[in-house]
């Protein structure tokens, strides 16, 4: 009967809303530390370069995360003449000696290249994040390839703020994929951008 399609239909939805609202509220004790790290990275990068900023996109900016989405960075105003290399050098240079770092990597042949980094999280957190007690970040440049940026505004400032329903069924679309090992592009599945 179509009433009754309808009405499961409707019931799917509304739980599926609830799950988006739930897993965000549970998240929100890690905010203050995804904060505190883009201000650990971008005190950092200040004390390389005279003006350098840091700014939060992807996951965590457009309020998409889930326990295993990693924090997005990216440094802006290094000076041009500073290759991108060494630019990702010198703030490797700078992070291995931050208490809250657990681990670093530096990825320079990629499409946009990057830091990998790995932070401890206070033990009040532990549970929030996936692995438990670890926060992966990745700090890229603010290099002509990289759209992060840009592209974040447009889903949270456009997309989610126009389609409300779009959250919650990301949300739902992203654990599915974690949870069936497809949520990383460059292992053979989707990436959530």
């Amino acid at each position: 009967d179509e009433h009754a399609h309808l009405q499961q239909l409707l019931e799917l939805s509304a739980q599926v809303e609830q799950w988006g609202a739930r897993t965000q509220e549970q998240l929100l004790p890690l905010a203050p530390h995804v904060w505190r790290t883009r201000a650990q990275v971008a005190a950092a990068a200040q004390a390389l370069w005279d003006g350098a900023f840091v700014e939060l996109y992807g996951s965590w900016a457009a309020w998409l995360q889930l326990p295993a989405s990693d924090v997005d960075l990216v440094v802006c105003g290094v000076p041009k003449e500073v290759s991108p290399a060494d630019a990702l050098r010198a703030l490797v240079a700078a992070l291995e000696a931050q208490p809250w770092v657990v681990s670093l990597t530096l990825l320079l042949h990629g499409r946009v290249p990057l830091i990998k980094a790995v932070a401890r999280l206070p033990p009040e957190l532990c549970s929030l994040s996936q692995p438990a007690g670890e926060l992966s970040i990745d700090i890229s440049l603010d290099v002509a390839a990289h759209d992060g940026v840009a592209t974040t505004r447009f889903t949270r400032d456009v997309l989610c703020s126009s389609l409300p329903l779009l959250r919650p069924l990301v949300l739902v679309l992203k654990q599915l994929l974690a949870s069936a090992g497809l949520s990383c592009g460059f292992r053979g599945g989707l990436s959530s951008y």
